[in-house]
């Protein structure tokens, strides 16, 4: 799992002198993209370098927002200018790594993480993660975990970092490490959906189904379209004996995903475990025709046509499985249920088990659990409640979202009548702290047009209501926030 890093301006005091309205539109651009108006943003940094072609802050941020929409090559090709202009920019370095990541390319985006870890920044926490989940989907797993481990002792509240460690622990069977590392994740990030989804997972894998089902459910009132969470709380209820409530949450799963194999197939084998084989071979044969290459699938509808004594075509399906079964990628629960097939081989015209034992992990990744280490969180400050942030890692936003923001703005402001006689027209650039409880406080205007538009400007912000704070390694903080006020009148 990789994430981008923040919008920042990390060198918009480099811009020359002359260029200064491409600032304007740099910091405008940068607070739409806050809000996520991706195509708002882009067309500001646009206009930034039209202004001034050697901002290479307005190149890595509009490559952040092409990235977010998923115009990933263009991502790249403003990335490479932005590192062009400045070698040594490392957010554009490490978002040019996370790009070609998610066009799989690993050993790019290593190279893009290893220039900022030897050359400019070895402590940068992003790319340490960055680099280490890279290594991960390269089967690395102890360049992984190095990597890993350093990005938590920089920050040992970045919870993102304890995220893909905690994967590599599940890949790693450590299901006890990984559990630790999910219960950092849940706490730094309540509202972690995933975090609360593998956490589950890694207790469900230890039998811990009452837990595991409590995992489940956080993961579901958070995120009620979290199909993954649907999928495996229906097995936990099925261990729970609570069969009715597992159908209605793999029946979810397939509302909310009703092209997705997978949904189908678990379906199947809970009916083939509830013994209702009619049901199955249905929902099996609909996940192999949803994605033919589906191993699992042919195991168990092998065994529902033995149910049903169907044998000519369990022979069949016991063939196909055998014919898509490979001992490095095969799971345990495939193995699980060849283990279900053999007392039926001779049935099924075979007179000795195939050679599909369950492949473990490959050897490397044992290692790495002797790795694994639990940090010391550093205590907090008795200052850090007083500290105002400017960038954090989730900024504050409107309780309802930008546009309803946007609305009450529109909807309350009052242009004054001198101002509207004398034309007067512009931006007011207000500056005000959202507080940890979600209240404004100290605004003021720090690019203004005239007191009259400066007054109402301040006047319309402190009517807004409440604001979701910014959160700070888990943790509301006092964030500084500026955005901009249009005044315009009609001709």
């Amino acid at each position: 799992m990789i994430k981008y890093s923040f919008l920042i301006i990390t060198s918009l005091m480099s811009e020359i002198a002359f260029a200064q309205s491409a600032k304007d539109w740099t910091e405008q651009g940068i607070s739409k993209a806050v809000f996520k108006n991706w195509n708002g943003a882009i067309a500001d940094f646009d206009e930034a370098i039209k202004l001034n072609p050697n901002s290479s802050v307005a190149y890595r941020n509009r490559g952040l927002c092409k990235s977010r929409l998923g115009k990933i090559n263009e991502a790249i090709a403003d990335y490479n200018e932005a590192i062009r202009i400045n070698p040594k920019y490392k957010d554009a370095l490490n978002d040019r790594g996370v790009a070609k990541s998610a066009l799989n390319d690993y050993v790019g985006a290593i190279a893009d993480y290893s220039t900022v870890i030897n050359e400019i920044d070895s402590s940068y926490k992003f790319t340490l993660n960055n680099r280490g989940w890279a290594y991960m989907q390269s089967n690395k797993p102890l360049e992984a975990i190095h990597d890993l481990n350093s990005s938590i002792r920089c920050d040992p509240r970045y919870a993102l970092a304890y995220f893909n460690r905690g994967l590599l622990m599940i890949r790693s069977k450590a299901y006890e490490k990984a559990i630790k590392d999910f219960d950092f994740v849940t706490k730094f990030e309540p509202n972690n959906n995933s975090g609360f989804g593998n956490l589950g997972y890694a207790k469900y894998k230890l039998k811990r189904y009452s837990e595991a089902f409590t995992d489940f459910s956080k993961a579901i009132t958070i995120d009620p379209k979290f199909t993954y969470a649907y999928n495996l709380r229906a097995y936990t209820n099925y261990y729970l004996q609570k069969p009715m409530d597992a159908i209605k949450d793999v029946n979810m799963a397939i509302k909310l995903q009703p092209k997705f194999a997978t949904y189908y197939d678990s379906r199947g084998e809970l009916y083939y475990m509830m013994d209702k084989p009619k049901k199955a071979l249905t929902d099996l044969n609909k996940a192999i025709k949803l994605n033919p290459k589906y191993r699992h699938s042919y195991i168990y509808r092998a065994l529902v046509n033995i149910q049903l004594k169907n044998i000519s075509s369990a022979k069949e399906d016991y063939k196909k499985a055998v014919e898509l079964l490979s001992p490095n990628e095969n799971t345990e629960s495939d193995i699980k249920g060849y283990d279900l097939l053999k007392p039926h081989l001779t049935l099924l015209g075979e007179t000795q088990p195939a050679d599909l034992a369950y492949v473990k992990p490959d050897s490397a990744y044992y290692p790495i659990t002797k790795l694994w280490f639990e940090p010391t969180l550093p205590a907090r400050s008795k200052t850090d409640s007083l500290k105002v942030y400017t960038f954090v890692e989730k900024s504050a936003e409107p309780a309802r979202g930008m546009e309803e923001f946007y609305r009450f703005i529109a909807q309350n402001i009052h242009y004054p009548e001198n101002a509207k006689k004398s034309g007067q027209m512009g931006k007011v650039f207000v500056k005000f702290i959202v507080e940890p409880t979600g209240d404004l406080s100290d605004i003021k205007v720090v690019r203004g047009i005239s007191d009259e538009l400066n007054q109402e400007a301040v006047r319309v912000i402190s009517l807004c209501p409440k604001w979701k704070p910014g959160t700070q390694k888990g943790v509301a903080v006092r964030q500084a926030y500026t955005l901009p006020i249009t005044f315009e009148l009609k001709r």
